[in-house]
């Protein structure tokens, strides 16, 4: 392959997958039990994860289902809210102020798309029958000359159903209490409305950061758990995803129910064509399947994969390589590493206050001592004293918080946004068990047994010694 006069978007499919047009995904998109509890006719459903998981383009498949269904499917963004007063303090006034503007926002959007004219200036109760009066329009259902928008109309007469799909709910947040007030407040009008008028339905993608901090302030979120969708993968998923979009881009007609039938194996050798499949460097590694080289170096996040296969590729580019070999993948770990450090510092800022992630995160780094002992995995003791000799040296603490972080606190933040990960080794066996934040919340809390390390991810970015190949201190792990 001519990596140089290759479109990589094409090929691995966008970094952000809800920018390809609908079409594009919908062909590549991996329809595990995501897709389908997204797709249920659940009154609302808040799909959460962290960014990079895939939630836009989940919300973006779920509404490309809907709108094949003939329902009324609209899209709301942040700029599209009205400007709520950010010194109403009382919550219950603002969860009723929430209501009122989106009823009338929810109507407005509908004349829009289906009208193409501003909404009559008249105060909206209830979305749906304001909908409907819309749809009984006698000059709309005979006159409309876009067959779709007829048959939506009509089936919406017969079944009064509208899905609202509300994303990047993280524009313009920045984790104060005037964020944090009128997010959680939100998601509470969210929860009134779809329980109170039938047919109003409700998808709305959430950053797990932003979610911890809603239910830190407001325990009255507990109410919508059972709203909550995890959207999380599993390597085996993740290596699924990439064989869909590589495959797509070849031109083989291959969908989710082919690859959720093969072995890792057999997905493998469906990207023979873009990667040699046996990783040649020295160490541990060597002679070992390439798709255990790129599960064990990605946090459980489709943009991770398709962030390390296009750089890799665009270093197999430049050195006219026609698969990507050993040597382009070696060239880019380090790049890689320091993106991925650099975003979880970004991701999280907001969760401590100043530039308390950057320096808890720095304060990590490999130690002389620990460059020398080449040991990359610590008690829980270990990792807690290194922690306090960071928080020893700088004012670490939750924003808005008065109290200093302490080193269980901090480990418990590290562990959470998938910096650490608890790991077990089998003496009798071998056999290593990690895990992370997503499998066990409450892990640093329990006499479990089991010990740390900085996730693989991260360990370039982290190296104390350059001339030190940090893929020789991560152990092998058949996924």
């Amino acid at each position: 392959m001519d990596f140089q006069n290759t479109d990589l978007k094409k090929l691995f499919g966008s970094v952000a997958a809800e920018d390809d047009d609908s079409e594009k995904l919908a062909s590549y998109f991996f329809k595990n039990s995501l897709y389908k509890r997204a797709i249920t006719d659940d009154k609302l459903i808040i799909l959460k994860g962290y960014k990079g998981t895939g939630k836009s383009a989940l919300l973006a498949m779920a509404q490309d289902y809907f709108y094949n269904k003939q329902k009324v499917c609209l899209s709301i963004k942040p700029d599209d809210f009205p400007n709520i007063k950010e010194d109403n303090n009382d919550n219950l006034d603002l969860i009723s102020t929430w209501k009122t503007d989106l009823n009338n926002l929810i109507v407005k959007k509908a004349y829009e798309d289906f009208l193409e004219q501003e909404k009559p200036d008249i105060k909206i109760f209830h979305a749906i029958n304001s909908i409907n009066e819309m749809f009984s329009l006698s000059s709309y259902i005979k006159g409309n000359d876009t067959q779709i928008k007829r048959q939506i109309a009509l089936n919406f007469k017969k079944n009064k159903e509208v899905y609202v799909f509300i994303d990047d709910l993280d524009r313009g947040w920045n984790g104060d209490k005037v964020s944090i007030h009128r997010i959680s407040s939100l998601i509470s009008a969210l929860r009134d409305l779809s329980n109170s008028e039938i047919g109003l339905k409700f998808r709305v993608s959430l950053r797990s950061d932003m979610y911890s901090l809603l239910r830190y302030d407001d325990s009255n979120l507990d109410k919508v758990s059972q709203n909550i969708l995890d959207v999380k993968w599993t390597r085996d998923d993740l290596l699924k995803i990439l064989v869909l979009r590589v495959q797509h881009f070849l031109g083989h007609n291959i969908n989710s129910e082919d690859v959720d039938k093969l072995s890792q194996n057999d997905l493998e050798r469906l990207l023979s064509e873009v990667m040699e499949l046996t990783f040649s460097g020295t160490g541990k590694w060597h002679n070992k399947p390439i798709h255990n080289i790129l599960l064990s170096l990605i946090r459980e996040r489709p943009r991770d994969l398709i962030n390390l296969c296009t750089l890799a590729a665009k270093k197999a580019g430049q050195n006219k390589h026609e698969l990507i070999q050993t040597k382009d993948w070696e060239a880019v770990f380090r790049e890689y590493s320091v993106d991925r450090f650099e975003d979880t510092i970004t991701e999280h800022r907001d969760e401590l206050g100043s530039d308390g992630v950057q320096l808890l995160l720095n304060g990590m780094k490999t130690t002389r001592s620990e460059s020398k002992s080449g040991s990359s995995l610590y008690s829980k003791a270990a990792i807690i004293q290194k922690i306090k000799n960071v928080l020893g040296q700088h004012d670490i603490r939750r924003n808005g918080e008065a109290l200093k972080l302490s080193g269980v606190e901090a480990l418990k933040f590290l562990y959470s946004v998938g910096f650490v990960i608890a790991r077990k080794d089998d003496n009798n066996t071998g056999f290593i068990t990690r895990i992370t934040y997503d499998q066990n919340h409450n892990l640093i809390d329990q006499d479990s047994g089991f010990k740390f390390e900085i996730h693989p991810a991260f360990r370039w970015a982290l190296n104390y010694d350059p001339s030190k190949n940090p893929l020789d201190n991560i152990d092998d792990e058949i996924y």
